[in-house]
């Protein structure tokens, strides 16, 4: 009887107790979800982000749902502070993610979001997804070309111009003159000009970024270390963005490593720049 004469009591104090404050991510930080960890919630610059995998039910199925009982791409529910709920999808070619929520341009208050949605594996290709704010939702937009690699944990303006830039991997270098991981992947700079993503590599603003890759890449290409090429071969694609590509092909060519192989002489590495447009 004494039980039951304090279980109003009891229940008068679980309602009381207020709910657990989401956590807060700092606005422009990516935040990082594997669809083991279900469904979460978080808040970044008054917006709350919500991300659980699919259901399995739906036609969207991803080779997860058959081992892991659980589907690899995910909805998104962006919820702007005041503003109504709106649902958006990763892609279903990823198995790993990271979220941001983003101010995209100084000129607009309003906050974006950034997906990045990663493979996983030798290659690491990754997708990126833009959900720009408009007045009836988001707009989605993603960054064009074979990227590989990640963002940086904080996005940020790199140039000044007042908008946020992204910097990946040129995958096209995957495996082309030497295995996954002996061929660096030359940088790739892009970011967003009247609403659409492009590539901005040979802008003078960001020159800093190919001169700091060369000297990265420089010891490995003058080595004499075996599988040197592929790092001569994202060395002079670095230098081709800033206007040194003679000389550093000049110098290339003293330690590049003479193979059988008619995909990896120095001839083919020109060609493909050519073909890639680093050099014309």
């Amino acid at each position: 009887m004494k039980l039951l004469a304090c279980l109003p009591l009891l229940l008068l104090a679980a309602a009381s107790v207020p709910p657990r404050p989401e956590p807060e991510v700092s606005p422009a930080t990516l935040r990082g979800w594997s669809p083991r960890e279900g469904g979460v919630h978080w808040v970044s610059d008054s917006v709350r982000i919500g991300i659980a995998p699919v259901p399995c039910e739906t036609p969207a199925r991803t080779e997860a749902c058959r081992w892991d009982g659980r589907n690899n791409q995910a909805g998104v529910t962006i919820t702007p502070a005041g503003g109504a709920p709106v649902t958006v999808r990763t892609t279903d070619q990823a198995a790993y993610y990271r979220l941001g929520v983003v101010r995209f341009d100084a000129g607009d208050a309003r906050p974006g979001l950034v997906i990045e949605n990663r493979s996983g594996g030798s290659g690491g290709d990754v997708w990126i997804q833009l959900f720009l704010p408009e007045k009836s939702g988001y707009r989605e937009v993603r960054l064009p070309g074979h990227l590989q690699g990640e963002l940086p944990g904080v996005l940020r303006d790199i140039s000044g111009d007042g908008t946020i830039d992204f910097v990946l991997g040129d995958g096209r270098f995957d495996g082309r003159f030497g295995c996954n991981a002996c061929t660096p992947r030359p940088p790739l700079v892009l970011t967003l000009r009247g609403g659409q993503p492009v590539e901005v590599s040979r802008e003078p603003g960001y020159a800093h970024i190919y001169r700091e890759d060369m000297a990265r890449l420089r010891p490995a290409c003058l080595s004499e270390g075996r599988d040197r090429n592929g790092a001569c071969a994202a060395y002079v694609a670095d230098a081709a963005r800033i206007g040194r590509f003679g000389a550093a092909w000049a110098e290339m060519l003293r330690h590049w490593e003479r193979e059988e192989s008619p995909l990896r002489r120095p001839e083919s590495l020109r060609a493909f720049l050519k073909e890639t447009g680093y050099i014309s």
